[in-house]
C-alpha cells in the first residue's frame, strides 16, 4: 500500500485511505518498504481504545512531573517570553488556545519529532510513535506508542499537554479526551517554516523557531539561486514511483510534487488533483518521463534498472539510465531536511547547476 502524508488544500483533501498511502518513512531505517511504513504512520489515528480523564486545557494536569522539573531545570529556563494565553492555527486551519507553554508532548509523526528537536524541545517529548523512535535515538525516556493499536488510556495517563499528529477520523475522540491536538502536515518548505515558527511560539521558544525557520528558508533560497530561472523546456519531466504494484505517484498539492518543482523539474502527473493517485503503466509510458525517482526501499527501481519491466524500454528515463533512489524520509518527510532533499534532487536533474554537497540523499 503506497503513500499519503501529504496535504492538499482543505477543500480538496485526500481521503483517509489516500492518507494511509503517503505518510513518512524512517530516515534511519533503510530497507523498510516505503508503502508499508507510510501507511503505518498514518494508521495511528485509526486505532482507538480506552478512555481517560480530561486534563485541563493548556496545561499538564496536577501531579504531572514535567521533564524540566524532573531534570531540575533552573527557574530561568522556564521563564515565559510569550504572553499567554495564546491562540494559534495548525496546518488544517484549526485554532488552538494555550494557557501556558506545553511541557509534555506526544509526537506521533516523524517530521514533528524532527521539528521539536530543531527547537531544542526534545526533552519535552513524553510519547513518540514507533516509527519516530528508531529515527531519533536521542529522544530518551519517551513512551513508544503502537501505531496500529494506540492505547489512549495509557496516552492520557502520560498527561500530555500537546499532541502532534496527522489528520484522521479519531481526532474527535482525542479532543473528547481533553487532548490539545496540533495537526502537522506541511506541503512545502514554507509550510515547514511556518510550523517551526508556530511551534516555537506555542512552546515559548519563539526565538529558536524563528532562527530555525530562517535557516531553512536561506538553505532553500541558495538552491533556488543556483538553479536560476529555468525555461519549461529545460525542466526534465519527472515521474515519482511511490510503489510499483499497484503504481502510485505524486499529484498536485503533494509534498513530493513541491520537491520536484523546487528542484527544477516538471512532475509528469502534476495535473492530477489527488495528492497521491494510482496510475497505470500505460499512462506512465505515454507521459515519457526523462527521470524516474523513488525511495531506496522500493524494489521497483531496481527492477527498472535491470530492464525487468516489459513495456518500459521506450521510456527516456529507462533508456538513459536516469533512475534515482533516495533515503525514504528525505523524499517524503516534510521536515527541517527539506533543503537537503531539494538539493539532492536538483543535483540529479541539473548536475551542471547544482553540485551535491553530500551523498546522504541519493544513490544510483
Amino acid at each position: 500500500m503506497p503513500l499519503t502524508n501529504r496535504p492538499t488544500p482543505l477543500a480538496n483533501r485526500p481521503t483517509t485511505d489516500e492518507r494511509r498511502r503517503a505518510q513518512s518513512a524512517g530516515r534511519r531505517r533503510p530497507g523498510t518498504r516505503l508503502a508499508a511504513l507510510l501507511a503505518l504512520c498514518a494508521l495511528f489515528v485509526l486505532a482507538a481504545c480506552g478512555s481517560g480523564p480530561r486534563p485541563p486545557e493548556g496545561q499538564a494536569p496536577s501531579g504531572a512531573a514535567l521533564p524540566s522539573e524532573a531534570a531540575g531545570a533552573p527557574a530561568s529556563e522556564a521563564a515565559s517570553h510569550v504572553r499567554y494565553p495564546i491562540t494559534v492555527t495548525d496546518d488544517t486551519g484549526a485554532a488552538l488556545t494555550f494557557a501556558a507553554a506545553p511541557r509534555r508532548i506526544a509526537s506521533f509523526v516523524p517530521s514533528a519529532t524532527d521539528l521539536l528537536l530543531a527547537l531544542g524541545a526534545g526533552d519535552r517529548i513524553v510519547a513518540i510513535d514507533k516509527y519516530s523512535a528508531p529515527q531519533f535515538p536521542e529522544v530518551e525516556g519517551a513512551a513508544v506508542m503502537d501505531s496500529y493499536n494506540v492505547d489512549f488510556e495509557a496516552l492520557v495517563a502520560l498527561r500530555p499537554d500537546l499532541v502532534l499528529t496527522l489528520p484522521g477520523p479519531y481526532l474527535d475522540q482525542m479532543h473528547n479526551l481533553g487532548l490539545q491536538v496540533y495537526i502537522l502536515e506541511p506541503e512545502d518548505a514554507d509550510g515547514v517554516a511556518r510550523d517551526l515558527r508556530t511551534l516555537g511560539e506555542i512552546l515559548d521558544l519563539a526565538a529558536q523557531g524563528e532562527q530555525a525557520a530562517r535557516r531553512l528558508e536561506d538553505q532553500v533560497s541558495r538552491v533556488a539561486a543556483q538553479l536560476g530561472t529555468l525555461s519549461d523546456a529545460s525542466r526534465p519531466k519527472v515521474f515519482f514511483e511511490a510503489s510499483a504494484n499497484p503504481i502510485f505517484t505524486a499529484g498536485r498539492g503533494s509534498y513530493v510534487d513541491f520537491l520536484i518543482r523546487a528542484a527544477g523539474g516538471t512532475n509528469v502527473f502534476g495535473d492530477q488533483e489527488t495528492a497521491y493517485p494510482q496510475v497505470t503503466a500505460e499512462e506512465v509510458v505515454a507521459r515519457a518521463p526523462d527521470v524516474i525517482i523513488g525511495t531506496k526501499s522500493d524494489p521497483g527501481l531496481d527492477e527498472l534498472r535491470a530492464g525487468r519491466r516489459p513495456g518500459w524500454e521506450s521510456v527516456p528515463a529507462v533508456r538513459n539510465g536516469r533512475i534515482y533512489a533516495y533515503d525514504d524520509a528525505l523524499l517524503v518527510q516534510p521536515d527541517t531536511h527539506v533543503a537537503e532533499a531539494i538539493r539532492a534532487l536538483a543535483h540529479d536533474l541539473h548536475p551542471d547547476l547544482v553540485p551535491l554537497a553530500s551523498e546522504a540523499g541519493a544513490s544510483r
